[in-house]
């Protein structure tokens, strides 16, 4: 089965004092053909272990129970520190509680600062404000105590393209010693905020997280396709070289549903729903003098998801590729028996 692919059918009954219930019957799809673009190597026996320099595995300092024994990944990816509203360095987690854990023997382990945040991200990278400066000096003090720091920013606006690569610039130049990362978008081509060519000039390891094809408000479709992660890697290697370059996989699933009637309602719209829906008085109940009905409605709901086989096959065609880093997002989320691909 090359993909993972289901369709249920919901039955919402909806109570609009505000509970919602759902009832699912399952429906397995196993034919989707935007997966079958890549074949595996004959050599089955080849692909039963797959073989990398480095395998990257991210974590929450909150989860440090989900990091199974005897892990094979050889990095952790630490979060999360973040940026407070004032810009200066936040939630710094404890590397000696994973470390306490006993299961860390052999494996470096990174900080990552991560920020989702436009207005945030500009605050804190622009030198036209005051703490771009101590908040370097301070990820800086906070790294002493990893092997490396990764910047995580998802969402750096175009008019900070410039910021942003020197502000990875005087950042390297702080870490002495230590490994610098940098999470990057996956693109096709090049982009002019996450200009892979500049950031290679300064980071020592990136990492491209190839997923997100679909995201919660697209079309439903694979979060990372093979034949999709294949024209991600193939433009990565136009301009990076491979002792850099780690490629991200996915271990997660994403759901969509054709109808949410779940939201607020103006009076206007909800008479024209009663009327639309041709509901009997029966529903009607007041509670605590406040009207409220239930109602039931089929919802078909769309999930794609990660299991080993589709873990195996991206995996397959980085090896085959000849990339030797990998980077699983993240810890916890994936098929326990996952990681016997990789022992």
């Amino acid at each position: 089965m090359r993909s993972v692919f289901f369709v249920f059918t919901s039955v919402l009954v909806l109570f609009f004092s505000g509970c919602t219930t759902v009832k699912e019957s399952v429906e397995e799809k196993t034919d989707y053909a935007i997966l079958e673009t890549y074949e595996l190597s004959e050599n089955q026996e080849e692909l039963d272990k797959l073989q990398f320099d480095e395998i990257w595995g991210y974590l929450y300092a909150s989860q440090n129970d989900r990091l199974p024994e005897n892990c094979p990944v050889t990095d952790i990816g630490y979060f999360g520190a973040g940026l407070s509203t004032f810009g200066s360095l936040c939630d710094v987690p404890d590397v000696t509680k994973l470390k306490q854990t006993g299961k860390t023997d052999g494996k470096r382990i990174h900080m990552v600062v991560a920020d989702n945040g436009k207005a945030l991200t500009h605050f804190c990278i622009s030198p036209e404000y005051n703490v771009r400066h101590k908040l370097i000096n301070d990820i800086a003090d906070a790294a002493v105590a990893f092997d490396g720091v990764q910047i995580d920013f998802e969402l750096v606006s175009l008019a900070d393209a410039e910021h942003y690569i020197s502000f990875l610039t005087e950042l390297k130049h702080k870490l002495k010693g230590k490994i610098f990362s940098v999470a990057v978008p996956a693109r096709m081509k090049k982009n002019e905020i996450y200009d892979y060519e500049k950031i290679s000039a300064i980071a020592d390891k990136i990492l491209i997280m190839a997923y997100d094809e679909h995201w919660s408000t697209s079309k439903p479709g694979p979060v990372a396709s093979v034949e999709w992660c294949k024209k991600i890697l193939d433009y990565a290697k136009t301009v990076l070289s491979k002792k850099q370059l780690i490629m991200g996989i996915p271990f997660y699933g994403r759901a969509w549903a054709d109808v949410n009637p779940a939201t607020a309602y103006r009076y206007v719209t909800l008479q024209k729903l009663i009327k639309e829906k041709n509901f009997s008085e029966d529903i009607f109940q007041r509670t605590d003098s406040i009207p409220n009905f239930k109602y039931e409605q089929t919802v078909n709901v769309t999930v794609f998801y990660e299991d080993c086989e589709s873990v195996k096959e991206k995996a397959a065609l980085y090896r085959k590729e000849g990339i030797s880093q990998i980077g699983f997002w993240c810890i916890g989320q994936e098929q326990s028996e996952v990681w016997d691909l990789f022992r």
